[in-house]
């Protein structure tokens, strides 16, 4: 399963979705196991609040009945008093609910706080991120890959201000001289600004103490690769099976070139003998790639038909 979503109203009910189915900072002292106290009144209590919470734009604290219950659930409700609330359920694995939630003041994104967190079928939190804020104009995005690893997409924009001349003269008054004043053409400066988007990624990895643990990656800055996003995201199998088997390979073999893999067939020494970033000095690299990379490695040799099991011996 390779699910997407982002912060905004949810259309489906929690209970069909749970029968179908950033740098993130950990919440302090999260749980070490999930909570045993769950009824099924308990339960049917928290999903629906949960849904009701869905299918509302957002709540405030002047909705009285429901900010005294979201206060049951979501520990930074005080703390946010002034602030509306709103979430976006996730997915549900193994009896817990992952969920998206946001304070914020309208016009005022620096004031608020997002949070992705873990709970029981009862509500009970069990752990819980704070994500990385963002401009008015960016946007988060929530991946589920596979049924245990989250994706936390930040895309957000950045705006640079620089002065060039233009191909225009205006004209400037000169110093007094016998005649008068004289004009002088000067080129025009126009203020340009430049907007910059920038992607980033998190990867997190749900454990069976139903606890995030943060997936490492490596985010390269090496030149003239063709695939330099296979360090720093996880590239799908659905996404991978659109490639050509020349394309696999390459990606493949690009990664274990960026740790200096001394590569024992042609292909591979033919390819990144040229390349200033590589440099053949290990004949295994196993133990140096990061969480991503590996995963992505197991994606490629699942969709490829090639045996490549004899490059890292």
């Amino acid at each position: 399963m390779y699910g997407y979503t982002t912060l905004q109203v949810y259309d489906k009910d929690p209970q069909e979705i749970s029968e179908t189915q950033a740098p993130l900072i950990p919440s302090e002292e999260p749980s070490d196991q999930v909570p045993s106290r769950t009824t099924e009144k308990d339960k049917a209590k928290f999903l629906q609040f949960i849904y009701q919470l869905s299918q509302l734009a957002f709540i405030s604290s002047r909705d009285t009945n429901l900010w005294q219950e979201a206060r049951q659930y979501f520990p930074q409700t005080e703390q946010f008093e002034n602030h509306d609330l709103n979430l976006q359920y996730i997915s549900s694995n193994h009896g817990t609910h992952l969920i998206l939630y946001e304070f914020r003041q309208e016009e005022k994104t620096d004031k608020g706080s997002m949070f992705l967190a873990n709970f029981s079928d009862s509500g009970n939190l069990i752990n819980q991120l704070k994500l990385k804020a963002i401009s008015y104009d960016g946007t988060l995005s929530i991946n589920v890959v596979g049924t245990d690893i989250i994706e936390v997409e930040y895309i957000d924009f950045l705006v640079k201000n620089h002065f060039q001349h233009s191909d225009n003269y205006t004209e400037k008054q000169g110093k007094n001289s016998k005649l008068g004043y004289h004009p002088i053409p000067e080129l025009e400066v126009l203020l340009k600004k430049q907007y910059i988007e920038q992607t980033d990624f998190e990867y997190y990895k749900i454990d069976s103490h139903q606890q995030f643990q943060q997936l490492s990656k490596n985010n390269t800055t090496q030149e003239n690769r063709n695939y330099p996003q296979t360090a720093s995201r996880i590239i799908s199998k659905e996404e991978l099976r659109l490639m050509k088997e020349s394309e696999l390979e390459l990606m493949r073999h690009e990664i274990y070139a960026s740790y200096g893999l001394d590569f024992t067939d042609k292909t591979g020494s033919d390819s990144f003998s040229e390349m200033d970033w590589h440099t053949a000095q290990h004949e295994n690299i196993d133990t140096m790639l990061s969480d991503v990379e590996r995963i992505n490695m197991e994606h490629i040799s699942a969709v490829s038909k090639t045996d490549y099991s004899f490059l890292n011996r």
